[in-house]
């Protein structure tokens, strides 16, 4: 997870999540920087003599030391029980995750050592394939809201134009998902107002293949001026997509008449401009 979230993938997050993320903030703010290395460089840099117990930022959250409480500036420490990234049991503290820098900005990951189920590490090996990595398209698809089954939609939803559909977008999207990767998008989200909650039923239940991002304060819009509408006392997201490269709207489709068949369209677009990605 990067600092740099969108504002859409902040909607929704956990209190632990969020706290995570103020952290990642506050660390970046400081002026925080950590360039991971090896474990085993890392485990001899740790053995060296006055390394036992961390004196700086950059001892906790990237050379993973054990450290006082009141080596932290205050914000941070006011985090860190929210993150439950954090072992109190001792007299000595010590961070459940690191940060590591890249072009500017800065990944959460397991803390040393990785040797726990579950750790994800973010190493040399990650740098390399980040810098070898070429331009990467990323779609998103923005859409009003899902029905869930027993559950009647917003009134005033069934009243507006192209407002319906969204489940059978979903499922021609989960149907064409490999095909649309192929085509050169290298991620696909969708992103609605919904709460975490229906999203979580609605990837269950379809058995999505990729991520839906929940909006409920409808924060992308008011950050990317993304059109919305309003069924009975609801505002949501009108249906477009989005094609980003490189941290830019690369391609907006708006109106989308046919939800059911738009992942074809975007396939061909795709298509189309792939020697423009490379």
């Amino acid at each position: 997870m990067t600092t740099a979230t969108t504002a859409a993938a902040m909607a929704g997050l956990t209190d632990a999540d969020a706290a995570l993320l103020q952290l990642g903030r506050t660390l970046k703010e400081s002026g925080y920087s950590f360039t991971t290395v090896t474990p085993a460089t890392h485990e001899r840099v740790n053995h060296r003599p006055g390394n036992a117990t961390a004196r700086t930022l950059r001892d906790v959250f990237g050379w993973s030391r054990p450290f006082a409480p009141d080596l932290l500036p205050g914000p941070i420490v006011d985090l860190l029980p929210t993150t439950g990234a954090v072992d109190t049991s001792g007299e000595l503290w010590r961070s459940r995750v690191r940060f590591s820098s890249y072009d500017g900005e800065l990944f959460v990951h397991s803390a040393f050592p990785t040797d726990a189920p579950g750790s994800v590490f973010f190493g040399p090996d990650t740098y390399h394939m980040a810098d070898a990595a070429p331009a990467c398209r990323t779609v998103v698809f923005v859409y009003p809201l899902t029905g869930r089954p027993g559950v009647d939609l917003p009134r005033g939803l069934l009243e507006v134009a192209g407002a319906r559909g969204s489940t059978d977008q979903a499922i021609w999207l989960r149907d064409h998902h490999a095909e649309i990767l192929a085509a050169g998008a290298a991620r696909v989200y969708g992103l609605s107002a919904q709460s975490t909650g229906y999203q979580r039923e609605l990837v269950h239940r379809l058995r999505l293949p990729y991520p839906l991002i929940p909006d409920p304060r409808l924060t992308l819009a008011e950050a990317a001026g993304l059109p919305t509408l309003a069924a009975g006392d609801m505002t949501l997201y009108d249906r477009l997509t989005l094609v980003v490269a490189d941290d830019v709207v690369e391609h907006v489709f708006h109106p989308i008449p046919d939800p059911a068949s738009h992942a074809l369209e975007v396939m061909r677009w795709l298509t189309q401009h792939r020697r423009a990605a490379a």
